[in-house]
């Protein structure tokens, strides 16, 4: 069966950045994303995709901040005018170069990779791992057919192994659940003291999977705890936080059609990469894998 990784790019920029225990004050470097590169290479390299996707972050989502004007908006996190542009840059020029080394690349702007990931994934056939940290990509894998893969502890997230993450509810309850306890790193509040003790206790009982259908179960129940009364009392945001958690909210068409144009493109292997990798500061030795049936690279950092 064909089994295509879809791969957070921005993840892997982030990552190269905060694994720098004195990263304050610091800038998105050459090194850094070399370093990004190189870990991409790495997840590919030793694994048998059969078609390879890299997706970017390039903006936030305008539909998202329309709803939410505080949406990502944490403040030991916020970035400055000029490491957003060097985000920017870095993702284009890794992009650049996954393009030439087969892997096909989504970078919209003022589109958040969340969204593009979704798009891929309902975009594609067969087996699809989804390469990420974020937790927001859990929601995917209510299909059988996608997994997500978590490239810190090499441990993966499918239908089968949910439990062992999500003790109690199913995947067709994830994005509930997030709606009840929010997301502090994206700066959208959940529920006012309720926690994933809670808000998993009250999915059990009720097989809840809309805040209508949860609603309606705590409507009717005789005695209500208190946490549950403030499930009821706020349920303007467990609506809210449905719409704006759930990933492809964010989409244009725009986004849509370049997903499309993606997906339905040709992944060519161009030997230009070679000066474009030279001019970032990597160096290559040639190898040869079965990945694609061309001669392909891997990347070492150039210190």
């Amino acid at each position: 069966m064909k089994h295509t990784y879809i791969l957070d790019g921005s993840y892997f920029l982030h990552h190269s950045l905060w694994r720098d225990k004195e990263r304050e004050g610091k800038l998105l470097t050459k090194e850094m994303a070399v370093s990004a590169l190189h870990t991409i290479h790495g997840i590919v390299n030793s694994r048998s995709p059969t078609e390879v996707y890299v997706v970017w972050d390039y903006g936030r989502s305008s539909k998202r901040l329309a709803m939410l004007p505080t949406y990502k908006k944490v403040e030991s996190r916020e970035k400055t005018d000029e490491e957003r542009q060097l985000f920017r840059l870095y993702s284009e020029l890794l992009a650049k170069i996954l393009a030439k080394l087969c892997c096909k690349n989504v970078l919209v702007r003022g589109h958040e990779a969340d969204d593009l990931i979704y798009e891929v994934v309902r975009k594609t056939t067969g087996y699809r791992t989804v390469v990420s940290e974020d937790r927001d990509f859990v929601q995917l894998v209510e299909d059988p057919s996608v997994s997500m893969y978590l490239p810190r502890t090499g441990k993966l997230i499918n239908t089968l192994l949910f439990g062992d993450f999500f003790p109690g509810i199913s995947p067709n309850q994830f994005l509930l659940y997030k709606s009840l306890v929010g997301d502090k790193s994206d700066a959208i509040a959940g529920v006012r003291g309720v926690g994933e003790v809670t808000a998993q206790k009250v999915l059990v009982e009720s097989s809840a999977t809309t805040p209508a259908s949860l609603m309606s179960y705590l409507a009717v129940l005789p005695t209500l705890p208190s946490k549950y009364r403030a499930i009821l009392s706020e349920q303007d945001i467990v609506f809210r936080n449905f719409v704006l958690m759930n990933l492809g909210f964010g989409l244009t068409d725009e986004a849509r059609c370049e997903v499309d144009r993606v997906v339905l493109s040709p992944a060519l292997y161009d030997p230009t990469v070679e000066k474009d990798l030279v001019d970032l500061g990597a160096t290559m030795a040639a190898i040869t894998l079965p990945l694609w049936g061309i001669p392909f690279r891997r990347m070492e950092n150039g210190k």
